[in-house]
């Protein structure tokens, strides 16, 4: 009767206002220069090897956070073993994220579809 009682702390914040609060965050990451729009990302093959350089050869070494579409299980696989690296779909690009990572890579293809899902 008097027992415990889970409860839950999840606060619901409105579509509108987590859309705005998602943009603001790319906005930032854009003034400060910290978001790359690439025109392809691709490396030699399937190896985490491969996919550091990508990564030196942009001049990212921090941490990094990559918009990739579901599609592309051989970029997961290369960037699954470096520390301080992640990725995610457009659909489940979120503002903790955003504001957790130094710098976002989003490819050109993926850029319509992150519009598109946050608009």
């Amino acid at each position: 009767m008097f027992g415990p009682r889970p409860r839950s702390y999840a606060v619901s914040i409105p579509k509108k206002q987590y859309r705005a609060a998602l943009r603001s965050a790319l906005s930032a990451k854009v003034a400060s220069g910290r978001l790359l729009v690439v025109s392809e990302l691709n490396p030699s093959d399937a190896k985490t090897r491969s996919f550091a350089k990508v990564l030196n050869q942009l001049g990212l070494t921090s941490s990094t956070l990559v918009v990739v579409g579901t599609d592309r299980t051989d970029l997961e696989r290369g960037a699954r073993n470096l520390p301080g690296v992640k990725m995610v779909s457009p659909r489940d690009l979120n503002v903790y994220d955003v504001l957790r990572y130094d710098s976002i890579i989003i490819p050109e293809r993926e850029v319509a579809r992150v519009q598109e899902a946050w608009s």
